[in-house]
């Protein structure tokens, strides 16, 4: 009923119905295209030598935030179903493929035996195993290690011997019900990962390569605080991240395109025939008189990475998004342009300034502090961390005191709603208790206890009279 009244939920159902379309060729592709979007450009490149890009007009609504982050959303979706498949000892499937690929099996083979090796070194070690246990359950599950070292005993080479324990892991066809059985496992390993923020950064060796693993772990929760949409820059490259992950972040890379942004966006423009129920307040990134290159997805095979970064690698940008004309669209591939602002902040800093700080879990903001020396009391709650965090200097100083009494204020009706919650539970559960009590005292109860007493009386002495 929303999307037929609604001018808003229209324009996010259209979007929808192309992303979320799982058979439809090149869908992701044409979500971002400007027939896709249904949007009229907004941007017009100008006539200069310096190709200044100039917004028309200022685009009221979230619909093109919301469509680009299901389009980011969609792109994690897709690589997280791909990752299962990817990942040893899974991907070994593929040696016993029918296909003939010599290729595609030796690349394999090679990628296996490097993660073997790795895990050996680090069991080498105590302080290499307890990491392991704790960020790599599975690589003591037999499937796994038996599968190792049976192309470790066949020196990574395609014997039969090796060919045959692989195929007795991974037939052909499998049963419903095993199928049922290795997705709920799945399941519940995923959330266990998301609560623990256990992973691996197996699937990216581009990115770990030449690391120390035991130094590479410590970084692993970062990639945990990151949302979709979040704008970050890693060794001189932009990305946007897709969603949030443990162990490793998946992040779209973005390219700088030969235009760039000037000075503010233009005034919001009142249309009384559309005017919105609730008039969103966006900041503007840009200042007066700054300029930033233009920023659009680098469509193609590699657009999708996986870094693995340290918590002071990164650096976070605010931005808006923007659709250009036909022309540029078809140089770019896509019709949406970042248009980012100057100030760049860390990690910590961003997540306050966004308001994602209030996303994140205990154990994040545990490291976040402990990344800055600041210790606190096991015992302590989400809301005291978040206080004491907001209370830091250098945090107040690159969000401002507006901003950090907002967020005190999220944070105390938060609390509240907590308080309220939980003294519905509790006088919920004494309501339960007072029935309890009550059917105890039943009459009908009570003959019900006493004649089962009495055929459990009759039923041994029954057996006595047989024992004699």
């Amino acid at each position: 009923m929303q999307v037929l009244t609604s001018e808003e939920m229209f324009s996010l159902f259209r979007v929808a119905r192309l992303v979320l379309d799982p058979f439809r060729e090149l869908c992701l592709e044409l979500a971002l295209s400007s027939s896709g979007l249904g949007m009229i450009p907004d941007i017009a490149a100008g006539a200069g030598a310096d190709q200044v890009l100039t917004v028309k007009f200022r685009r009221a609504g979230d619909v093109l935030r919301e469509a680009f982050g299901m389009y980011l959303a969609t792109l994690h979706e897709t690589e997280q179903y791909a990752l299962y498949l990817r990942s040893a000892p899974h991907k070994a499937a593929g040696l016993v493929s029918e296909c003939s690929d010599p290729g595609t099996k030796d690349k394999i083979l090679a990628e296996l035996k490097d993660e073997w090796q790795l895990i050996l070194e680090l069991e080498g070690s105590a302080s290499g195993a307890a990491l392991l246990r704790a960020n790599c359950l599975h690589c003591t599950f037999q499937c796994f290690r038996e599968t190792m070292g049976a192309y470790e005993k066949s020196n990574w080479k395609l014997e039969a011997e090796a060919n045959g324990i692989t195929a007795a892991w991974f037939p052909s066809f499998c049963q419903s019900a095993s199928l049922e059985s290795v997705f709920g496992d799945l399941s519940d390993a995923c959330k266990r990962s998301l609560q623990n923020r256990l992973g691996t950064a197996d699937g990216a060796p581009d990115q770990v390569q030449g690391k120390n693993p035991e130094v590479a772990a410590a970084g692993f929760w970062a990639s945990n605080c990151f949302a979709t949409g979040m704008l970050l820059k890693y060794k001189d490259c932009f990305y946007v991240a897709t969603g949030k992950t443990p162990g490793v972040l998946q992040a779209a890379r973005l390219m700088e395109l030969p235009y760039v942004f000037s000075g503010k966006l233009p005034q919001q423009a009142t249309d009384e025939t559309r005017m919105p129920c609730i008039a969103p307040v966006e900041e503007d990134p840009l200042d007066e008189g700054s300029r930033t290159a233009a920023l659009t997805l680098d469509v193609g095979r590699h657009l999708i990475h996986q870094l693995c970064f340290e918590y002071d690698e990164v650096r976070l940008y605010g931005y808006t998004l923007h659709i250009c004309d036909k022309s540029l669209e078809a140089k770019c591939g896509t019709a949406v342009i970042l248009r980012r602002g100057l100030q760049e902040l860390p990690l910590m800093e961003y997540l306050v300034f966004s308001q994602q700080i209030l996303l994140c879990t205990n154990a994040s903001l545990t490291e976040l502090l402990q990344q800055h020396d600041i210790q606190m009391p096991k015992n302590s709650t989400k809301p005291q961390r978040l206080r004491r965090i907001l209370a830091m200097d250098q945090v107040r100083n690159a969000c401002g005191d507006a901003k950090i009494q907002k967020l005190l204020s999220l944070l105390e009706e938060q609390e509240a709603k907590k308080k309220n919650k939980e003294k519905e539970n509790e006088e919920q559960k004494n309501e339960d208790e007072v029935e309890w009590e009550e059917l105890l005292e039943d009459p009908a109860t009570e003959a019900c206890k006493q004649l089962l007493a009495r055929m459990e009386e009759e039923e041994k002495q029954d057996e006595d009279k047989q024992d004699r």
